[in-house]
């Protein structure tokens, strides 16, 4: 009896899920690179405009390098509630923590922050290995 080809093995199907964690981890920090971009070029401005401005030409410069690069990628839909593509954990400097908390201290009213604490204690929770992703509570 002659032996078949192998075309399907345990150890194939191992070395391809490593290399698919290690494209990811190289896409996920795609993200990061691009937050720490902003930020690097929001250093020094003050003005709430031109920090939007900044950081409207990178996502805009993002989308473009995206669709470009991987077309069969979903358009971006950032709206209220969709948490479709945000997920933490998400990196940024104290500083941005802190204007995040004080902006949700002035906008919020007691019952909404008690409700956007239980979504993150909730989330936090839900975190699954191996990037520990949950989504937006925003």
């Amino acid at each position: 009896m002659n032996k078949s080809p192998i075309y399907f093995s345990k150890v194939r199907v191992q070395e391809v899920a490593q290399k698919m964690k290690d494209v990811g981890k190289e896409y996920e920090q795609l993200f990061t690179d691009l937050g720490n971009q902003m930020f690097a070029d929001m250093a020094d401005l003050h003005d709430a405009s031109e920090m939007t401005a900044v950081c409207t030409r990178h996502v805009d410069q993002a989308l473009s390098a995206f669709g470009q690069y991987f077309p069969d990628v979903s358009p971006v839909a950032c709206t209220k509630g969709c948490c479709h593509c945000c997920f933490f954990p998400v990196e940024c400097p104290p500083q941005v923590v802190i204007d995040i908390a004080r902006h949700l201290r002035e906008k919020e009213s007691a019952a909404n922050l008690s409700l956007l604490r239980r979504k993150l204690t909730q989330d936090m929770k839900d975190r699954k290995p191996p990037l520990y992703r949950a989504k937006c509570p925003f």
